[in-house]
C-alpha cells in the first residue's frame, strides 16, 4: 500500500508554485525537446514542429477547461457563477478536451489557408503524405511528456479511484483507494519503452500515431472503470461511461481509420 501525501504547492521565496502546473509545464517542455530531436533525425522542419506544439498547448489547455465546464458535473455552478469559468487556478481541466484541442489544431493546419501559403512558410503542411511525419513525431513524444504531467496529478491526488485492498492503492484518509494517475503512468510506461525500442528501425508512415491512438484509447477506456463513483466530485457518467471513456472510443476509431489510410501511403519515416 502506498502512503498518502499531498503536495499541491511549493514555496520559492515569495513565489508559490503549483505542483500540478509545474509538472504539466515540464511535460510539455520534455515533449518539445523530444519532438525537436525526432524532427532533426527525420529531416523534418523543426520550425513547423515547434509551431504545431505551440498551438497544441494553447488549444489543448483551452478545450480542457471547456470540457470540464461542460461535462465535469458542475455545469449548474458555472451557469450560476459564470466568472468561475476563468478561475482555472482553482482546478478543473479535462484531458479529453485536450485531445479535442489537438484534433482541432491538426485539422486547421491541414485544411486552412496556412497549409497553402505562398511562399512556403514554417506553418505550411502541403499534401496528405507530408502530414504523416509530423503526426508521428508528435505521437512519439506524447507518452514521455504525458507521464511527467501525470506524476503531478499523483502528487496532488486529483483523480482518486475506487476503494481497494490492492498493493497499488494509496492510503487516503477516508480509506485506501486506487489513484488514477498512477494507473495511467503504469499503462503508458510500456508504450514509452516500446517507442524507444521501435526507434531503432524505420517504420511506415503513421506507425507511431496509430500505436498511440489505439494504446491510449484502449487503456483509458478500461482504466476509467476503476475511477471513484462514491465521492462528491466523482466524474459524471453519460450512458454509464465517463467522458474520457467516450473519448477513448473515439481515439480507437480514429486510430483504426488512420491505420487504413496510412497503408495507402508509400512514405517511410526515419527512425
Amino acid at each position: 500500500m502506498l502512503p498518502y501525501f499531498h503536495l499541491s504547492s511549493l514555496a520559492l521565496g515569495p513565489l508559490k508554485i503549483q505542483v500540478w502546473g509545474l509538472f504539466v509545464a515540464a511535460g510539455f517542455l520534455i515533449g518539445l525537446l523530444i519532438a525537436r530531436t525526432r524532427a532533426k533525425q527525420a529531416g523534418v522542419k523543426v520550425e513547423t514542429v515547434e509551431n504545431l506544439i505551440l498551438w497544441i498547448v494553447i488549444f489543448s489547455l483551452f478545450f480542457s477547461r471547456v470540457f470540464y465546464v461542460l461535462f465535469g458535473g458542475e455545469f449548474g455552478v458555472f451557469l450560476q457563477k459564470p466568472w468561475l469559468i476563468l478561475a482555472i487556478w482553482q482546478g478543473g481541466m479535462m484531458s479529453t478536451g485536450g485531445f479535442f484541442g489537438v484534433i482541432v489544431v491538426l485539422i486547421y493546419k491541414k485544411y486552412s489557408f496556412l497549409c497553402h501559403s505562398d511562399p512556403p512558410s514554417a506553418n505550411r503542411l502541403s499534401g496528405e503524405e507530408s502530414l504523416w511525419p509530423y503526426l508521428d513525431i508528435l505521437a512519439y513524444a506524447f507518452p514521455f511528456g504525458w507521464l511527467i504531467g501525470r506524476i503531478g496529478c499523483f502528487f496532488t491526488h486529483l483523480h482518486p479511484g475506487r476503494l481497494t485492498n490492492s498493493n497499488l492503492g494509496v492510503n487516503f484518509i477516508e480509506g485506501a483507494r486506487l489513484d488514477m494517475a498512477i494507473l495511467e503512468v503504469l499503462a503508458l510506461l510500456p508504450l514509452a519503452i516500446l517507442f524507444i525500442i521501435f526507434s531503432k528501425k524505420q517504420h511506415a508512415a503513421g506507425f507511431y500515431t496509430v500505436w498511440l491512438l489505439l494504446w491510449y484509447g484502449v487503456s483509458r477506456f478500461f482504466l476509467d472503470f476503476f475511477r471513484a463513483t462514491d465521492l462528491p466530485l466523482s466524474d459524471a457518467r453519460y450512458f454509464n461511461l465517463t467522458v474520457a471513456q467516450w473519448g477513448g472510443i473515439l481515439l480507437i476509431l480514429i486510430g483504426l481509420a488512420m491505420s487504413l489510410r496510412a497503408k495507402r501511403s508509400n512514405l517511410v519515416i526515419s527512425k
